[in-house]
């Protein structure tokens, strides 16, 4: 039981004891309830199929008639001949499970790309049992979001999108999801942190939401929700050992899924610049002097990806990079958000120093794709 301040008694029948609580808990609680009642209805289960071949080398031996024919006369056995091989295929069924939130009342969903990835067969079941057939229309590897697109027969509940630009570490945070196929599950905690840069799978995950509020495996797609009802994020993934939480799991803000949603409704992808350097550094006091260099600022290139734009425009390992289009840079993550931002084919004027100097040299960018 709670003691805070001015409290209303309740006797407990069953356990003899007399509690109280007041009537800020009994608030708070409320503004729980309300939030699982209102957002619960616009929160899909996503089910997903996919058929896995496997190749299974597999060698032929014939029983050949001339091989008693050599036996028979010659007394020894006959020459073998080298066993033809041919591939086999075994085709192996994958189940997977995550969730989604309807962000429009014409049937569009809002999940995880790694929740719809290679997926043949995909149904969407919502809060009220009804159950559809989805279909990708839109998916986004490095923001990590898809849209899925039902044919709904009655009314879609759908659910609000807040402004993740304004969380506060401490704020309350809700969970709501289908972890372990548990449909329909509601867990509370607090946004824990604001991080940069969340590295997994190979993917880096930026600008994410930490939270302690629960998410296991099918929580992915779901949506993170604050005190108001409003979507702040779409949960994403754990930091775990065992594979369950512990009390570390990340979002992606809501307002990096708005800027691309409109695109994924459209086009079915975001199209990105991609420049082809990796390894970079922020230039440090150490870069200042070892390369002779007016100021702090710029990323250093550690490496040049072959037959990327970056190599074909001359782009060169140790090159610093001091403007992107225009745009100083102070920073590798700034560097990347520019690239990433502008249109891929599109000539751009790069400023790098060089041998004490600055030089221009002028890119057209690739396009970023998930390879």
């Amino acid at each position: 039981a709670f003691i805070v301040g001015k409290s209303q008694k309740k006797s407990d029948q069953d356990y003899g004891v007399k509690t109280s609580v007041s009537q800020e808990v009994l608030n708070l609680q409320e503004a729980f309830v309300n939030v699982a009642e209102e957002v619960k209805p616009t929160v899909a289960s996503i089910y997903t199929e996919q058929v896995l071949k496997e190749v299974v080398p597999f060698n032929f031996f014939f029983a050949d008639p001339f091989e008693d024919f050599f036996d028979d006369f010659f007394g020894q056995p006959a020459p073998r001949r080298k066993a033809p091989q041919k591939k086999h295929y075994n085709q192996r069924r994958i189940e997977g499970a995550g969730s989604g939130v309807v962000i429009d009342k014409d049937g569009y969903i809002l999940t995880n790309y790694h929740v719809v990835r290679d997926a043949e067969k995909i149904t969407v079941k919502l809060s009220d049992d009804r159950e559809y057939s989805g279909k990708v229309i839109g998916k986004d590897a490095k923001t990590d979001l898809a849209i899925i697109k039902i044919k709904p027969s009655g009314k879609l509940f759908v659910a609000k999108l807040g402004d993740s630009d304004k969380i506060r570490v401490g704020d309350w945070a809700i969970a709501i999801g289908s972890p372990f196929g548990l449909e329909q599950t509601v867990t509370v905690g607090i946004i824990s942190a604001k991080r940069q840069n969340v590295e997994a799978q190979g993917n880096v995950y930026r600008d994410v939401i930490q939270t302690d509020a629960s998410i296991n495996r099918g929580n992915s797609g779901g949506p993170l929700v604050n005190i108001h009802g409003e979507i702040i994020g779409i949960n994403t993934l754990i930091y775990s050992q065992s594979g369950v939480s512990v009390g570390v799991g990340f979002a992606i803000p809501i307002n990096r899924a708005k800027e691309i949603l409109e695109t994924l409704k459209t086009k079915g992808k975001v199209e990105r610049g991609f420049l082809g350097v990796g390894q970079l550094e922020n230039v440090n006091d150490v870069f200042v002097k070892q390369y002779g260099l007016k100021e702090k600022t710029g990323v250093m290139v550690g490496d040049v990806i072959s037959g990327s734009a970056a190599e074909k425009a001359g782009i060169k390992r140790e090159d610093i990079i001091l403007e992107f289009g225009g745009q100083k840079i102070e920073s590798a993550e700034k560097l990347q958000d520019i690239v990433a931002a502008a249109a891929p084919n599109k000539k751009i004027d790069v400023v790098v120093w060089r041998d004490n100097s600055k030089k221009v040299i002028s890119v057209v960018l690739g396009e970023w794709t998930e390879e």
